[in-house]
């Protein structure tokens, strides 16, 4: 091929490209990805105390909202309390509720994987009197919520997204009393313990519970402080945190806990954990706002390099 004379122009282009081409090798290496990780996003979904078809209709418009977000969850988590109330209701309305709990997470509404976490208001008969249980019904307790759900166990873990996810079960029913009680039993707790220990420690990790393992908001129901002291019922933290944060000190890949429970938002950072509440889709069970905090969902998103960004998003 016959070669064409260079003009004055073609020399300084020629060596204007080069020059750049220098700069750009330096500043871009080859190696150097523009492109941020993706982050995994998650939607906690708490205290929905689904009873009626106003409720139902309503936690739907809020699915709505989530499932339509810009950057779309790609997990929806539920925090406990799905209905209203198994604690104390006898089986024909347990039933009914249950039955609008499945039309409102049908995959007509939610079109990403789900994964629950039982609430106390989800256990049936913990007042065996109101809610005419025996103890010996094939539903009794959490049987019928976990049937519901599709959980073979009440507690588990799973990986997604880069994390460790831990679901906790720490509602412990005391029926002879009509209450119950927030902690983990030997079992769980060994099973919480052996979990972390086989999860590699480059793997972050997120933990759901419905009561919440640490928090500030439980300290601001009605009934919890006189002029000297406060008074915390074992049912609205876990009786068992300082058990359960000592075991998160050997482990410092677990990251955050996101809970419910307290209808409230707030945010605890101890000792390398950050403990969310993540208020309630239900608000002051559809009556409005909660001592000020409108009804709504947690967003959480979670990073590779184990951090994470949360918010608070209203309906």
């Amino acid at each position: 091929m016959q070669k064409l004379p260079l003009t004055r122009r073609d020399v300084l282009v020629g060596a204007i490209a080069a020059g750049l081409g220098t700069v750009a090798a330096k500043a871009f290496p080859a190696k150097l990805s523009l492109t941020k990780p993706k982050s995994f996003r998650v939607a906690h979904f708490c205290d929905m105390h689904i009873k009626c078809r106003g409720s139902a209709r309503l936690t739907k418009s809020a699915l709505k909202q989530a499932m339509a977000l810009e950057e779309k969850p790609d997990i929806l988590i539920t925090g406990g309390d799905l209905i209203f109330d198994a604690m104390i209701e006898e089986e024909r309305s347990v039933r009914h509720q249950w039955r609008l709990v499945k039309s409102v997470f049908s995959k007509k509404n939610v079109d990403i994987p789900m994964e629950h976490c039982i609430g106390n208001h989800d256990i049936w008969g913990v007042d065996r009197d109101r809610s005419k249980t025996t103890g010996n019904e094939e539903k009794y307790g959490k049987k019928w919520a976990m049937a519901e759900l599709g959980m073979e166990s009440p507690y588990r873990s799973f990986d997604q997204g880069g994390w460790h996810f831990i679901i906790l079960d720490g509602t412990m029913p005391l029926p002879d009393e009509k209450r119950y009680i927030a902690e983990l039993d030997d079992v769980q707790f060994d099973w919480l313990r052996a979990d972390l220990q086989k999860t590699p420690d480059s793997t972050p990790v997120m933990i759901v519970s419905h009561e919440p393992i640490l928090g500030v908001s439980v300290f601001f129901p009605e009934k919890t402080a006189d002029d000297r002291t406060w008074s915390l019922p074992k049912s609205l933290m876990h009786s068992d945190a300082k058990k359960i944060v000592s075991l998160f000190e050997q482990h410092t890949n677990v990251k955050l806990c996101v809970s419910g429970h307290t209808h409230l938002v707030d945010r605890v950072d101890f000792r390398g954990v950050s403990y969310i509440c993540n208020g309630a889709v239900s608000g002051a069970w559809w009556n409005g706002p909660y001592k000020g905090v409108q009804p709504g969902y947690g967003i959480v998103d979670l990073h590779p390099d184990g951090t994470f960004d949360h918010q608070y998003l209203t309906y």
